[in-house]
């Protein structure tokens, strides 16, 4: 496992970066008033569409959003946000933001206004 880097007090393992849209990190926090380990990937909503536009698609609309789902001995938790990159204050604040929302459920679900991608 790589060193945990802290981030202003918040602890959290770098699993791996994949670019400056996309990391996998690892950390500790509240779920179904559990303390759980999160597995979560972090990426851009352009990291996101390059995924479906890739399929063919020639335009795609997303919004942010949040998919958790259950694994063996943890949750793996995908979060698209809308930000030109992933970096470590973005890392800081999806951290303290799934810390602190008391409204964390199993599944999919979407906020914000949605942006509209095209295949450059």
């Amino acid at each position: 496992m790589s060193k945990k880097p802290v981030i202003d007090g918040l602890e959290y393992e770098l699993v791996k970066r994949i670019s400056k849209d996309c990391v996998y990190i690892r950390f500790t926090g509240p779920f179904n008033n559990s303390q759980v380990l999160w597995d979560a990937k972090i990426h851009t909503l352009e990291d996101k569409s390059k995924h479906r536009l890739k399929a063919g698609i020639g335009q795609c609309s997303l919004k942010q959003s949040i998919n958790i789902s259950e694994n063996n001995n943890s949750y793996n938790i995908d979060i698209a946000l809308n930000l030109k990159e992933i970096d470590e204050a973005a890392i800081k604040r999806t951290i303290i933001m799934i810390r602190k929302y008391k409204r964390l459920h199993l599944g999919y679900y979407e906020y914000g206004e949605a942006f509209t991608f095209n295949l450059d």
